[in-house]
């Protein structure tokens, strides 16, 4: 059978009983406020019938009450002998008096002003009962500025007042005439003057006390024992609660009495209140069961919309309209200003005085516009809800997910100036609001806000500290060392992990490479030892063939040539296995003091023979005192007839070669420069690389190690091998430290 749970006409007919209920709930409430206002919701008034003796009508006699008392302050006032009396004095200010009529005329015409030195004073249109004056007793000096000034204001304060003190006179005594009016009252002072509106004989207390109490709803209160009675509904209680509800408007020992006729022959405001409380007391039980039924309606009704809201019968998917996929904060602030909209409305509609029935249309009105709002907003938020669209359709949403695109996918400094931007942003608004509101609240959340951005700032150094200090460590040859990145964030995790996968293949290249040199340098030991066996053969042979004496000329030029390639490769040979033994470091260095000018004339020396044949002509530049370094005396033996060596073989014929040694400071400087016979054609730093020739082409003898080796073991002894190459012009320099 078809599920119809959730079909649109069930929905329909939810949303519109809702509504209804939210109609009554509203109209009900408004009236069960009016009941309440006219006090006829006390529990005990709820079952009875009688006006008398509802709080309705205590509360009409209480509010008459303080009218009457406010009338007769009025008619002791502006009266004399009962009757209103224009040539009455009355008190501005102190002794100041003035007739009423002339204050009501004066208050008519309005208040003129007149300068009185540097003052600036009410002018006395009208002259006072006792002489009046007070502008011309002030320029005589007679009173003070600030008394000048007080009686000004009290006649400019009474010009404004007199007016609504005449008319609300004349009003009161026209609505409290016996012969318009239900209340009847009697009031005597100290000095015997009775204020009242009855027709007595004798004009006693006792007279009107009974006339009073004859009218059958009363109060009566003599000051001079005391003593208040009543027979009105919770007046009494009332009464003693707050004793200046009559007193505070009465002279000292004064007599006050008041009385309603209970059968209300006259059509005054106790005869509309009557009215209005046979109309509206059946309506108190319905109102109370009527809003509780209605409470209960709404929110079932509710309830159940927000199950259904977005569903479809069979489907578990939530459907979404076009009013869902407004973005939330728009929705919300829509929201907020219907709802300001609405307090607006219910403001202008409490400001003016309703009828029942047009108050009540009223709010039915705005009940159901008010609740259609309502329900527009409130499903839209639970199927944003169910959905899981609130968060993500919104606008805070997009600008965060659009900050953490670029953040993420952005650079490093990019990435510093949003957040840079943010912190600002909320650190001058919280600034601001403890400035412009002075709230200490405001001041002590920037306080926190500015820790917490101090501690991930102070976070943030600590762990890029780290990771500086773990790259010292890799950077030492510690390449094992590892960066504890399992607490850091952001950046810096990629960064330290970076660190320690760069650190991980810089270990294997180097093991790779070791392992390389390692092979090459046993490979060409091995080759090395290998060739040396047969080779020392062949030299043996070459020499017993010299010592046949063979009388062939061809033959012996045949020998000669074994014998020069046979020493060739003897003397290659030699330099792999030097080779090999300084890049692998088996190599034992005896250091001692080594006079490097001997040695240098020894070398030079040695090879005068082969410059001699090159045609080659050397300048010695060498000093008379001793330069001693500390050196392995048959290593830098080796340094230097690699150098001389180099020159015999690769200089151009006929040319000079330079020759020069010297102190600089704390160190023995040796340089040899010459002009080459070919193009030097390779960067100086590759000619100290195994095998490489300034001679490319390899047309000359060399097998290319001289330099390695002399640079090798010059850099194994302390010193410095630096080639400098100018055109053809090629230059080595050497440097010791002194030994002392």
């Amino acid at each position: 059978m078809k599920n119809h749970r959730y079909s649109t006409a069930g929905k329909i007919a939810t949303v519109i009983i809702q509504q209804f209920m939210a109609v009554l709930l509203v109209v009900f409430l408004l009236l069960l406020g009016s009941l309440f206002s006219k006090s006829m919701l006390e529990f005990q008034d709820i079952g009875k019938g009688g006006f008398l003796d509802s709080g309705y009508f205590t509360q009409e006699f209480k509010s008459t009450t303080v009218e009457v008392q406010n009338l007769i302050n009025l008619r002791k006032k502006f009266e004399t002998n009962g009757e209103y009396d224009p040539s009455k004095a009355v008190t501005v200010t102190g002794d100041l008096q003035y007739r009423l009529g002339d204050l009501e005329a004066w208050a008519k015409e309005g208040c003129s002003y007149q300068a009185a030195g540097y003052l600036s004073l009410v002018e006395e249109t009208y002259p006072a009962v006792n002489g009046g004056g007070y502008i011309e007793r002030y320029l005589n000096g007679e009173i003070s500025t600030q008394e000048a000034t007080n009686i000004s204001n009290a006649i400019e304060n009474m010009m404004f007042s007199i007016t609504k003190d005449i008319d609300t006179y004349k009003r009161l005594i026209n609505k409290y005439d016996a012969g318009k009016s239900n209340v009847a009252y009697y009031y005597r002072s100290i000095n015997g003057a009775v204020y009242t509106n009855l027709k007595l004989e004798e004009g006693g207390k006792e007279e009107a006390r009974q006339k009073i109490e004859d009218l059958g709803q009363y109060l009566c209160y003599d000051d001079e024992d005391i003593h208040f009675d009543t027979n009105i509904n919770n007046l009494e209680e009332y009464f003693y609660q707050d004793e200046t509800y009559i007193t505070g408007n009465m002279d000292t020992d004064a007599v006050f009495m008041m009385g309603v006729n209970a059968k209300l022959p006259y059509k005054d405001h106790f005869y509309k209140a009557k009215e209005s409380y046979n109309r509206l007391h059946p309506w108190i039980k319905i109102s109370i069961i009527t809003t509780f039924v209605s409470i209960i309606g709404w929110i079932a009704a509710l309830v159940y919309l927000s199950t259904v809201t977005g569903r479809k019968s069979h489907e578990d998917e939530v459907h979404l309209n076009g009013f869902d996929k407004i973005k939330t904060e728009i929705v919300i602030v829509a929201g907020i200003l219907l709802i300001s909209a609405g307090n607006m409305m219910t403001g202008r509609l409490r400001s003016h005085s309703w009828e029942i029935s047009g108050l009540l249309i009223m709010g039915g009105i705005l009940a159901f516009v008010g609740n259609a709002c309502f329900l527009l907003f409130y499903l839209s938020m639970i199927r944003r809800l169910r959905a899981g669209t609130l968060w993500n359709n919104s606008v805070f949403y997009m600008v965060i997910d659009l900050i953490q695109t670029y953040y993420r996918g952005g650079k490093a400094t990019g990435r510093f100036l949003v957040l840079y931007i943010l912190e600002g942003a909320v650190i001058l608004i919280f600034a601001a609001w403890g400035y412009y509101y002075s709230q200490p609240l405001f001041l002590a959340a920037l306080a926190i806000l500015l820790i917490v951005f101090g501690i991930f700032i102070l976070k943030d150094r600590v762990q890029r500290q780290q990771i500086i200090e773990g790259i010292e460590e890799i950077k030492s040859g510690n390449l094992e060392y590892k960066i504890r990145s399992e607490e850091f964030t952001g950046d810096n995790k990629i960064l330290s992990e970076g660190i320690n996968n760069l650190g991980d293949g810089l270990e294997k290249a180097v093991d790779a490479s070791m392992k390389n040199e390692r092979m090459k340098a046993d490979l060409i030991t091995n080759v090395s030892h290998d060739i040396k066996t047969p080779l020392t053969s062949i030299i043996n042979y070459v020499n017993l063939l010299e010592n046949e004496k063979i009388e062939n000329e061809k033959v012996n030029n045949y020998i000669h040539i074994l014998k020069e390639k046979s020493a060739r490769l003897e003397q290659l040979t030699e330099d792999l296995v030097e080779a090999s033994k300084i890049s692998s470091g088996n190599i034992v260095l005896e250091m001692v003091r080594i006079n490097l000018v001997e040695l240098v004339y020894q070398t030079a020396g040695e090879f005068n023979e082969k410059f001699e044949q090159r045609n080659l002509t050397i300048f010695t530049k060498m000093p008379k005192e001793s330069i001693v370094v500390m050196a392995d005396g048959r290593r830098i033996w080796r340094v230097l007839e690699n150098l001389y060596n180099n020159v015999a073989k690769y200089a151009l014929e006929g040319t000079r070669v330079y020759v020069e040694l010297d102190k600089k400071e704390d160190e023995a400087v040796f340089s040899i420069k010459n002009i080459s016979s070919k193009p030097l054609n390779i960067p100086s730093d590759e000619l100290t690389e195994r095998f490489i020739r300034g001679d490319v082409s390899r047309t000359t003898e060399g097998s290319g190690l001289g330099l390695s080796i002399a640079k090798n073991l010059t850099t194994l002894m302390g010193g410095t091998f630096d080639i400098i190459l100018d055109g053809d012009l090629f230059k080595v320099m050497i440097t010791f430290p002194l030994a002392f």
